[in-house]
Parts: structure tokens; C-alpha cells; sequence
């Protein structure tokens, strides 16, 4: 039940703060500058770039290192690590902020967009990087709910500050949103950070306690794959656009990532919480099989297959209706949605991997699509644009899931031939979906008949899948009782 309960709060958790954060990035591709925003997310790319080899590699260490003291009640080491990563965070923080600072009239070489703005996006990386760190702690230490009050509080209040600057100014400036986020994140900390001190004041730093530090770190740079996995996602493909292209295409393209990316991060958020704690369950009860996998597979394929089916059919419609500067760009929702679909199954591969405690596929699987997206991204982007920006992230989803589903199936027995029902189901969905869009102009039309057309697969996908639709029933029934929510 505890496991539950836990996994119930981070599925509120991702649920409340994609919904928030999605709003905060409509205000500004919708509200602000082609340069503005295409600014926004070129500071975040290159953040994530420089955190990535560092405090990456520490919030691994710590989710790992923290949870095993906790649960071992070895007070010294949790203290030394808890603290010591928390002053080393700062530490990281504050030098990378530095070194932006001087190193910014050698980039505005090469992006012109930074030029004016080097004391904001200073200020701004260097207060953004240990928030991940707290959150890690918290999580490590089993304070998911303080973890989802610190994020909520984050999301929030840049989304109130920045309406209100938009209320006042009617346009959103660079400047605005980094204010917006620094209160945020200030706010986030101090809920954070208190928290943390409260539960394990006083403080205590004793290295030697730390025991092989060396193995630590080996174990930290083999654990980065989730970071890495956004990296190819979210960033990367940004860097280069920016480089090569113009800002109207680093927005245009996060235009249509934001309307694709976040209702299948809830998706795969959904499945990974609900599916987990079974796969953990039946791990420890040695009951968990690859005929349990294949089904998970099975279902993840419906929901995203049905998922992207109504995006991509309706993506021109919801991109015009959302960020109309953008609608020139729909047409690579398509890529982009292919790649969620194999990200979505690869997510459910990779937490029954976790499940098993398989650490070499993870981060194999990871390192070989963050390659090949580089090298598809320099060799696509400069011909196509945000075109090749989505193919190169589409074949680097496909090679991951490719190679760890090959890689498990060499110990598991991994059967594809399930994902033909989904297919089966869908496809003729699709194209009567195609169809009906040759036929149909008017907006509120074409989304009411799209969807009542993809509702008929998902009562006959519950049909067939009774099994897993009572698991997800009462998976739900669990968050609901454990809120109160009646």
C-alpha cells in the first residue's frame, strides 16, 4: 500500500505540474516575440547542456546513495550525503552562473539572440541548478509530498507572476520570464530546503563514512539515463536550430513539441506509476515474467497509438487554436508523435528493467540514441530544419527502443507480435480519421467527429483488455482514497 500511496502522489505530481507548466510555456509562445521565445528555450537547452556532466551526475549519486542510508538508518552517511551534495550544489551552481557570464561574448558569436541579456541568463542558471537536487533528496527520502508541494509552488508562482506581467504589459520579454521563474525557484528552495534541514538538522559531513567514493561516482555516471533521455527530447535538437536556423523555428518547433510532449508525459507518467509498484510487487513475490511485459507493451501501444492518432489528426486545428504564429509548423507533428510512441514503449520496457535492477541497458540504450540524434541533428537540421530536427529524434527513439528490447529479449522472451492488436484496432480508425478531414472544414466539427471516431477504439480496447482497465481502476480508486476525494 505504501508503495502505492507513494506512486499516487507522483502521479498527481507530474499530472497537476504538466498542466502548469504547459500553461507557462503557452504565455510565452503565445504572448511573446519569435526572438523572446526561441531565447527561453536556447537558455534552457544550454542549462540543461551544462548541468548534465555535474549535478546530473550528483542527483543521481544522492537518489541512490540517500535512499540506501535512509532505509539502512545509517545517520552519518545520510547527513554527509544529504549536506554535502546540497553545499557542493550550490557550489556547481553558482560557478556555472559565473562561467556563463564570461563565456557569453564568445557564444553571442554564435547565437546574436543573447546579446543584452547575459546578466539574465547568468542569474538565471545559476539559481536553477540545485532545484533538481532538492527534489531528488525529497524523493530519496520518501518526502514525495513535499517534493510535489515544492515543484507546485515553483509552477505556480511563475505562472502568477507571469500573467500578471502580461495583464500589465500586454507582451512577455525575456526579462519578465526570468523574474517570473527566479521567485519561483526562490520560493521552491526555501519550501525545499526547509523541509529537508528540519527532518535531518543538525548537520554532520564525515567522508570516510561515504566508504568507496570513486564507486559512487561510476555508479552516478551509469545513472544519468533519464537526463539523458531528456537531453535528446528536449533539448539538443533546440541547440542546433538555434545555431543553424532562425528563432522562429526554435519556437515553432517547441510549439508543436509542447502540444505533443505533455499530455504523453502524463501518459507514460500514468502508466509508469500505475505498472511500477505491480512489476516491483511481482519481482518480490518472484511473479514477474515476460508475459506480464508483453501485455504492458500491449497496452501502452493502444493508448499511444489512439493518443497520437488524435493529435496528429487534429494537430493543424489545435496548433492554429493555441500558438496561430505557428501553424506552418504542424506538419512535423507526425515525427514527433512517432517518436512518443516508441518513447512510451520503451518507458514500459525500461521500468520493468528498474523492476529487475538491470543498470547496463538503461544507460547503453541512452548513450547510443543521444549519439546518433547528435550526429542525425547536425547532418538534417542545416537541409531541413525543424523537419530533420523531428526525423533525428524519431530514429534515435526507434534505435533505443530497438536496442533494449533487443537486449532484454535475449533474457526475456519479448514477443512483438502483441503489438498487432493495437495496430489492428487503430489503424482503420486513423484512416476513416483521414477521410472525415477531406470532408469537414469547420474546426468544432472536425474535433467533435475525430473525437467520437477514436472513442469507438478505446470501448473496444476496454472490452478486450478487462484485465488491465480493472488494475488502472483500481489504481485510481487508491489516489482517490488516499486524498479523501470523494
Amino acid at each position: 500500500m505504501k508503495i502505492v500511496k507513494d506512486a499516487s502522489i507522483n502521479f498527481l505530481n507530474s499530472l497537476i505540474n504538466s498542466a502548469l507548466g504547459f500553461l507557462f510555456t503557452f504565455l510565452i509562445l503565445r504572448f511573446s516575440t519569435h526572438n523572446t521565445a526561441a531565447l527561453y528555450f536556447l537558455t534552457f537547452s544550454i542549462t540543461y547542456l551544462l548541468y548534465l556532466p555535474s549535478l546530473g551526475i550528483l542527483a543521481a549519486i544522492v537518489s541512490r546513495y540517500v535512499a540506501y542510508y535512509y532505509g539502512r538508518k545509517h545517520v552519518v552517511g545520510l547527513k554527509t550525503m544529504l549536506f554535502g551534495s546540497l553545499i557542493l550544489s550550490f557550489i556547481i551552481s553558482l560557478s556555472m552562473g559565473l562561467l556563463t557570464y564570461v563565456a557569453l561574448p564568445f557564444i553571442e558569436q554564435f547565437y546574436p539572440l543573447f546579446r543584452g541579456y547575459e546578466l539574465a541568463i547568468s542569474i538565471l542558471i545559476s539559481i536553477i541548478g540545485p532545484i533538481g537536487l532538492i527534489m531528488a533528496l525529497m524523493n530519496a527520502t520518501h518526502r514525495f509530498k513535499d517534493s510535489f508541494i515544492s515543484q507546485t509552488i515553483l509552477n505556480i508562482t511563475k505562472l502568477s507572476i507571469a500573467a500578471f506581467l502580461l495583464y500589465q504589459t500586454h507582451r512577455l520579454d525575456f526579462n519578465q520570464i526570468v523574474f517570473a521563474s527566479a521567485i519561483g525557484i526562490t520560493l521552491s528552495y526555501t519550501y525545499g530546503i526547509s523541509k529537508v534541514l528540519n527532518a535531518f538538522w543538525p548537520p554532520k559531513i564525515d567522508i570516510s563514512s561515504l566508504g568507496n567514493l570513486w564507486s559512487k561516482i561510476k555508479y552516478g555516471i551509469s545513472s544519468i539515463t533519464s537526463s539523458i533521455r531528456s537531453f535528446i527530447f528536449s533539448w539538443f535538437d533546440i541547440i542546433i536550430l538555434g545555431y543553424i536556423r532562425s528563432a522562429e523555428d526554435v519556437a515553432g518547433y517547441n510549439a508543436v513539441l509542447t502540444i505533443i510532449r505533455n499530455p504523453m508525459r502524463i501518459i507514460n507518467s500514468t502508466m509508469a506509476t500505475t505498472l511500477l509498484p505491480h512489476m516491483s510487487k511481482r519481482h518480490g513475490e518472484d511473479m514477474l515474467n515476460s508475459s506480464f511485459l508483453n501485455e504492458a507493451l500491449r497496452l501502452m501501444a493502444y493508448i499511444s497509438f489512439i493518443s497520437i492518432a488524435y493529435i496528429t489528426l487534429l494537430s493543424d486545428r489545435i496548433i492554429y487554436l493555441l500558438f496561430p504564429k505557428y501553424t506552418a509548423y504542424h506538419n512535423i507533428s507526425l515525427l514527433i508523435g512517432l517518436s512518443f510512441i516508441f518513447i512510451g514503449l520503451t518507458t514500459i520496457i525500461r521500468n520493468y528493467v528498474k523492476a529487475i535492477r538491470w543498470a547496463k541497458p538503461l544507460f547503453y540504450s541512452s548513450m547510443g540514441a543521444l549519439i546518433i540524434n547528435i550526429i542525425l541533428d547536425i547532418l538534417l537540421i542545416p537541409t531541413f530544419g525543424p523537419m530533420g530536427a523531428a526525423l533525428a529524434t524519431a530514429i534515435s527513439c526507434i534505435f533505443e527502443f530497438t536496442f533494449i528490447y533487443i537486449y532484454v529479449s535475449k533474457k526475456e522472451s519479448i514477443d512483438l507480435r502483441h503489438l498487432k492488436y493495437p495496430i489492428a484496432v487503430v489503424i482503420p480508425f486513423i484512416i476513416i480519421g483521414l477521410l472525415i478531414r477531406t470532408v469537414v472544414a469547420k474546426t468544432l466539427y472536425l474535433f467533435m467527429i475525430i473525437t467520437l471516431l477514436l472513442a469507438l477504439p478505446i470501448i473496444l480496447i476496454a472490452y478486450i483488455e478487462k484485465r488491465w482497465f480493472n488494475i488502472v481502476k483500481e489504481y485510481v480508486e487508491t489516489v482517490l482514497k488516499n486524498y479523501h476525494i470523494k
